[in-house]
């Protein structure tokens, strides 16, 4: 154990990866008075909603916005896949970033530019977003599904995890492809052995990094840090000491390369968490607010609401009708892929208490369905632009 500053983290993940499993192998289970009797919470209310940042955030036009950062990205793509004319090897590049970073707005914004070049693209994405863009936007999603030919483009965003980036790339050399560009965030993987599948990727001859969360509040995004945090220190997929402390490690690097060294635009944001006591009172209140806002949007759903329902959770249909007059889209919160790279103006989760519980609790030797039903609340706590309310039930 060592103890310091901030930086006393990034000091040690730092050190050579022989050093750490030196460390790792004389490691010894902390005694049982050095864990806290109270864990600490793992959502602080905070009201601080503000302003829009930019034009595009009040209607439709906010799904294929980009921001300074992520406009110099775009333009040395289109720069690097033209110049791969008449050349036999496939460009590759990856565009890692957590959420918030603009990965599937390039990638769209990409496939736009390309197709406007006379080039064949593909673009592969969730099943919800290519819904959610031909609902919402005048984009044609099927017309940037082209099959995948010589000479063409592929374009791939968030993909399931390493093993899917890595067939993305072997598909495009073997058609001949003239680019292919992966947006990722490993963050989002449930993979249980995430170092060797990520090993597995292939070298980029582009490799961007995100560092600039535009996409959500700051203190929204701060909070669902945090979240993740307590995720990983708290809960495990493994039982022996040893192997917990050495997957903890590399989630914590990946924490600190994804995570600590984001770059906020949009200040404030609101966070609440709401007592069962609370529920009906503040569920009315909260609705009010919300279908009142100057700001909210009307042509696209404004409101992601999640079900916590493999616990039992669920609006009754009376509930629901205390919602009319806001756009929203409603899932069942293990269903990310419903919901995975769309944004919203805010996001209520309604969740069983005593799931919440166990997630503040945390727990090693987890099942696979438990563990990625915990790595997945990553997704659900990041989807909201403004404002994240958790309703306990």
């Amino acid at each position: 154990m060592d103890l310091g500053d901030h930086g006393v983290v990034d000091r040690y993940v730092s050190r050579s990866a022989q050093q750490r499993r030196t460390d790792l192998a004389a490691a010894t289970e902390a005694p049982v008075g050095f864990h806290p009797a109270v864990e600490v919470p793992l959502f602080v209310n905070i009201d601080d909603l503000v302003e829009p940042s930019y034009d595009a955030e009040l209607d439709s036009g906010w799904l294929t916005f980009l921001s300074e950062e992520q406009s110099v990205v775009g333009n040395e793509l289109a720069t690097s896949i033209a110049a791969q004319w008449g050349r036999d090897d496939t460009f590759v590049a990856y565009l890692r970033g957590g959420a918030g970073t603009g990965k599937t707005a390039i990638v769209l914004n990409l496939a736009l530019r390309v197709l406007d070049a006379g080039i064949p693209v593909r673009l592969e994405c969730s099943s919800a977003l290519a819904k959610h863009l031909t609902q919402h936007t005048n984009v044609n999603v099927r017309h940037l599904q082209q099959e995948l030919m010589q000479g063409g483009v592929l374009l791939v965003d968030d993909p399931s995890s390493p093993a899917a980036a890595q067939a993305a790339v072997s598909r495009a050399r073997d058609a001949g492809a003239r680019a292919v560009v992966v947006g990722y965030d490993p963050l989002q993987w449930r993979h249980k052995r995430l170092r060797q599948a990520m090993a597995g990727l292939p070298t980029p001859d582009l490799d961007y990094r995100l560092s600039t969360c535009y996409r959500q509040a700051s203190s929204l995004a701060q909070q669902a840090i945090e979240m993740v945090a307590a995720v990983h220190d708290r809960s495990s997929w493994r039982v022996d000491p040893k192997l917990i402390a050495e997957e903890r490690l590399l989630l914590k690097e990946l924490e600190a390369e994804y995570l600590a060294g984001l770059c906020f635009v949009k200040p404030g944001g609101r966070v609440r968490v709401i007592e069962p006591s609370e529920v009906n009172s503040a569920f009315t209140a909260e609705a009010e607010a919300l279908r009142t806002r100057w700001d909210r949007w009307t042509d696209m759903p404004c409101l992601l609401l999640l079900e916590d329902r493999d616990h039992g959770v669920q609006l009754t249909k009376g509930a629901r009708a205390g919602l009319r007059g806001i756009a929203r889209q409603t899932n069942k919160l293990q269903n990310v892929d419903a919901y995975r790279g769309l944004d919203f103006q805010a996001t209520w989760i309604f969740m069983s208490k005593d799931f919440y519980d166990r997630i503040q609790e945390g727990k090693a030797g987890l099942g696979t369905a438990e563990w990625e039903s915990l790595r997945d609340l990553h997704v659900a706590f990041t989807r909201a632009k403004d404002e994240t309310l958790l309703f306990l039930v």
